[in-house]
């Protein structure tokens, strides 16, 4: 008997093992990286459950690799670096304010029409069942080419210290609404506290610097030229006023200048009343902080309407060979249905990009709306929000750079006089944007291989 059982085990082990054998043989293992800029206090724990969660789960032999960066700035730059080296990551997400740069510098990328007609014609109608036209668009750059598919999605709050509030003698339920109205809060909460009454985010990105512009009366950063090319439109008397007032703000101690990592452990150790950030970060805020944290919208200019960005990134697949390409697409489709949404939006504070997770009732995601206020917050400024501004032609990051060092050039210790760094900064954007001379292109690398 004993016999018996012992070879009943020695065939069900060999059972096993030839099950494994034909697993590895139909789908051969296969690493790929996820190149991403969710750190611990924006979507990195989401994502370390999200891909630990495929990693064991899915059946074809996939493995994938997190990968962080700083900054969409960074993935651009480490992008360029890596395809220099003929080394295809996988899976990366891109910014909407880099869509046309990538689609310009980096032939690398499948897209996501040619992925679903190419290797996943069983996929044929999954665009148009996933996204909204009006999310899908976000994905198609300014050549007509759709760069890859929409996920995170989110518009500028402003965070605030209700306690603080209170100890200026300040209506917490009251919240500015314009900067101006900011301001004179500001001086206030500096005069009760002690402390600076604001903190704008100070990424190397122009998410809260685009929306100063546009809250002031700019519509759009730039325009098309009738005989071809683009000008910017941003050098105007009222952005002057704008950044003349953030100017003030800040000489005056009311809003204050530091890294943007400063600036997040300021405001959770209430060191700072008031936080200009994404909404990504809602959750971190409602989950790391012992005080009464709310969110209004951020503020606009007196006698303008609110205008915002809306930020976030799209998942890029950049893959050398067929096989990888498969396994990108496979993993994009697993971040995409309801569990990992739902999973993605209470982990950050990202509106949810796909039909499913807004609209059915019954997706789990649905209930969390009614018990999140600044998700439903985020969801009222959607209105106000417009695409994040991609420039046109091949020098998109050098331009986004000379927008950061306007920024920096107005609100650092050096003070620099507004006009005139306005003025500089759209006569070099100008160049750049129309000159031949001065493009940067990626050359492309050897074509996939099938393996």
């Amino acid at each position: 008997m004993r016999k018996l059982s012992v070879l009943l085990v020695a065939v069900m082990l060999i059972s096993c093992l030839s099950g494994l054998s034909a697993l590895a043989e139909e789908n051969p293992p296969i690493t790929i990286e996820y190149w991403n800029i969710n750190n611990e206090s924006f979507g990195g724990p989401a994502n370390a459950v999200m891909i630990e969660k495929f990693n064991q789960t899915n059946d074809k032999n996939i493995t994938v690799v997190d990968v962080h960066y700083s900054d969409y700035m960074a993935v651009a730059q480490s992008l360029q670096a890596s395809l220099a080296a003929g080394e295809y990551p996988g899976v990366v997400q891109v910014g909407y304010s880099t869509l046309n740069y990538f689609a310009e510098n980096f032939p690398q990328f499948t897209d996501p029409t040619t992925i679903i007609s190419e290797y996943c014609p069983e996929d044929a109608d999954y665009l148009d069942s996933k996204y909204a036209p009006s999310v899908q668009s976000l994905g198609i750059a300014a050549n007509g080419r759709m760069l890859g598919m929409p996920y995170a999605f989110s518009v500028p709050l402003l965070f605030y210290n209700a306690d603080l509030f209170r100890e200026a003698g300040l209506d917490p339920d009251d919240p500015p609404t314009t900067w101006e109205e900011a301001y004179e809060m500001g001086k206030v909460i500096r005069e009760k506290t002690g402390k600076p009454a604001l903190f704008i985010q100070t990424p190397a990105d122009t998410y809260s610097i685009i929306p100063i512009f546009m809250s002031a009366g700019v519509d759009n950063m730039y325009v098309a030229n009738e005989g071809g090319g683009y000008h910017t439109t941003f050098n105007t008397e009222e952005s002057v006023y704008a950044w003349q007032l953030i100017q003030d703000m800040t000489r005056d101690g009311v809003n204050v200048y530091m890294t943007h990592e400063e600036g997040t452990g300021a405001y959770v150790g209430q060191q700072v009343a008031m936080y200009l950030t994404t909404s990504a970060r809602a959750s971190y805020m409602a989950n790391n902080t012992d005080f009464d944290s709310r969110a209004a919208l951020q503020p606009t200019f007196e006698g303008n309407e609110l205008k915002v960005s809306i930020g976030g990134n799209m998942l890029v697949t950049v893959a050398r060979s067929d096989a990888q390409v498969k396994a990108c697409w496979e993993f994009i489709k697993f971040l995409l249905e309801p569990e990992q949404v739902d999973t993605w939006v209470r982990g950050t504070g990202y509106l949810p990009p796909t039909k499913d997770a807004a609209d059915d009732e019954t997706d789990p995601l649905y209930p969390y709306f009614a018990e999140a206020p600044m998700l439903q917050l985020a969801l009222t400024e959607q209105a106000y929000a417009s695409p994040w501004t991609s420039w046109p032609g091949m020098n998109g990051l050098m331009v986004d750079q000379y927008l950061i060092d306007l920024r920096d050039r107005i609100t650092t210790s050096s003070y620099e006089d507004v006009a005139s760094v306005i003025s500089e900064t759209a006569s070099i954007i100008d160049s750049l944007i129309q000159s031949e001379s001065t493009r940067l292109r990626v050359p492309a690398q050897n074509a996939r291989d099938p393996s």
